[in-house]
């Protein structure tokens, strides 16, 4: 009822002898229609009786989003003839910051999942070198994630000793480092004496020289490997020509040149024999002194990316996954990576390609117990 309204009845109810005192809106509208007609001296027409609004047919929100929502919500409110406008905006102010909020942590749990996954996908690392221009230097292109920084040690001279499973590829990183260098690589595998270190006169009194004698006098990156299965009276030579710049071979006196490198590859640290590793010398902590121990383990992006067969690289690489975890004996190396051709071109089964490559003779226990370990991680 509007002021004017009010205002009329009043003067009506009076006129025709009434009492308002005190009377509220309705009691107003009861008093007006009880009087007498002919004692009122204009009657205001009486206020019609509003009709329920029709039911707001609902608009689809698919287009217009969280607007779209807000405002089916309304139009559904003011059909129902539901609560106040100051109740219907706190009811869609809470609905919106709802939705807002659910959708804020969607985006953020989303975009953490997201981070995630991209951060465990592992690359295979690239690197530029910068070196002086040299008709044998060269950049691989693809390496051991090591690389960068062995490299970076063996042109500042230090004596590496690369420790690391077998066939995680160290040798082969050795030889990047030199064809980087552009420098000679040679080497040499374990020795049993200092003979097939330093060489040796023969009958004709003429000298039989060695890889280490070329790269100590000529030049070039010399590769001790497995130097942990080598003879201690070979070692010791060797200690000689890191700590000096002259060397006694069976020809004479020689002096080291200037781009001459050593580095030494083992599968242990120098304190003997492992588990896996039965023949390994102990060496003197003199001998491992004059070296900087750096452990380099298998580069699984590497595997990768030099992989003939995706699928069977990560078969090994789940199984091997599993072995260290049960501290099982067993050496998975990238060379069972390397003959996933066999697994490709079904030239051998699933089954003879782990019996082969991963389980290697092993006792059925272990191999029922690494299996099983394997499908648990799925």
């Amino acid at each position: 009822m509007t002021n004017q309204e009010r205002k009329e009845y009043r003067t009506a109810i009076i006129a025709a002898g009434g009492s308002i005192i005190g009377a509220s809106d309705a009691e107003l509208l009861e008093l007006f229609h009880n009087l007498d007609p002919r004692r009122i001296p204009h009657a205001p027409a009486a206020e019609p009786t509003p009709k329920p609004a029709p039911a707001a047919e609902p608009t689809p929100a698919a287009s217009g989003g969280l607007d779209a929502i807000i405002a089916d919500i309304v139009r559904t409110e003011i059909a129902k003839g539901g609560p106040s406008i100051e109740d219907a905006k706190y009811e869609i102010t809470n609905v919106a910051s709802s939705v807002l909020c659910d959708f804020a942590e969607a985006n953020r749990k989303a975009q953490a999942a997201l981070d995630k996954k991209i951060a465990s996908i592992k690359l295979p690392t690239l690197v530029t070198i910068k070196k002086p221009a040299s008709k044998k230097a060269s950049a691989p292109k693809v390496v051991h994630h090591m690389f960068k920084e062995l490299l970076d040690l063996v042109s500042y001279k230090e004596n590496l000793w690369i420790t690391g499973p077998a066939g995680a590829g160290k040798t082969y990183c050795t030889e990047q480092i030199a064809d980087a260098l552009g420098i000679d690589f040679y080497s040499t595998g374990r020795v049993s004496n200092s003979f097939e270190l330093l060489g040796y006169m023969d009958a004709n009194g003429g000298y039989v020289e060695t890889a280490f004698y070329k790269a100590f006098t000529r030049g070039g990156l010399f590769l001790f490997d497995e130097i942990d299965a080598s003879a201690p009276e070979a070692i010791t030579s060797f200690n000689a020509a890191l700590s000096g710049s002259t060397m006694a071979f069976p020809c004479g006196m020689k002096k080291a040149h200037k781009d001459f490198f050593a580095v030494a590859n083992a599968n242990t640290s120098g304190n003997g024999a492992s588990r896996q590793y039965v023949s390994r010398t102990q060496l003197d902590g003199a001998s491992l002194d004059r070296f900087i121990m750096v452990h380099f383990d298998y580069d699984e992006a590497l595997e990768l990316a030099l992989a003939p067969c995706a699928e069977w690289c990560a078969i090994v690489q789940k199984y091997r996954r599993a072995a260290d975890e049960l501290n099982l004996n067993l050496i998975i190396s990238p060379r069972a990576v390397m003959r996933g051709a066999l697994y490709r071109d079904n030239v051998l089964s699933l089954e003879k390609m782990l019996d082969y490559n991963i389980f290697k003779g092993a006792g059925k226990d272990t191999i029922n117990k690494l299996k099983n370990h394997v499908k648990e991680a799925v």
